[in-house]
C-alpha cells in the first residue's frame, strides 16, 4: 500500500458495480483508479458544497444565537412591567381581604358560591349482568340469530 495515498472501503449497487467493472475492462484500467479519477473531475464542485455546508452549520448556530439573544433582550424589557402588574394584583388581593365587615343581615352583592355536592359511586360494576344470548347466537349461526332477535324483542315488550 502507498503511504501517500490511503485507501477507503466502498459498497456498490450490483448495477454500479457492473457498471464500474465494465468501464474497467474496456479502459483496461483498475476499478479503483476509474474511481478515483471520477473523484478527480467532481472534486471541485464537491469542494464548493463543502464550503457551502460549512457556511449554512454557521448561519444556523448564529441564527439560533440570535434568536436566544433576541428572547433574553425582549424578557428584560418585560419583566418590570410584570413586576408592577404583580404588585397592583398583591394590592388588590390585600384590599379584598381587609373589607369592612357587613352589617348584619345584609347581603353582599354576588351570592356565596352553593357548596359542591359530594360524587356518588354506586358499588364497582360487577355484578351487572347484560342480556347475551344474541352474542351467543352469532357464534352458533343465522337462524339462531333470528331466535334469539326474536326473545329479545319479546322480553323488551314485557
Amino acid at each position: 500500500m502507498a503511504k501517500g495515498k490511503p485507501r477507503i472501503q466502498v459498497t456498490l449497487t450490483m448495477v454500479q458495480y457492473e457498471l464500474l467493472k465494465q468501464l474497467a475492462l474496456l479502459q483496461e484500467r483498475s476499478m479503483g483508479s476509474i474511481v478515483s479519477e471520477l473523484f478527480e473531475q467532481v472534486h471541485p464542485v464537491l469542494e464548493r458544497v463543502a464550503v457551502v455546508l460549512q457556511a449554512a452549520k454557521r448561519a444556523q448556530s448564529s441564527a439560533l444565537d440570535g434568536l436566544k439573544k433576541a428572547t433574553e433582550d425582549a424578557e428584560a424589557e418585560i419583566a418590570p412591567m410584570v413586576g408592577a402588574a404583580m404588585h397592583q394584583l398583591d394590592l388588590l388581593h390585600v384590599a379584598a381581604s381587609v373589607q369592612a365587615p357587613r352589617p348584619e343581615g345584609a347581603r353582599s352583592a354576588t351570592p356565596d358560591p352553593e357548596p359542591t355536592p359530594e360524587p356518588v359511586t354506586r358499588g364497582s360494576g360487577r355484578g351487572v349482568r347484560t342480556h347475551t344470548a344474541p352474542a351467543r347466537a352469532i357464534r352458533r349461526g343465522s337462524k339462531s340469530i333470528k331466535r334469539a332477535a326474536g326473545k329479545s324483542i319479546r322480553r323488551a315488550k314485557r
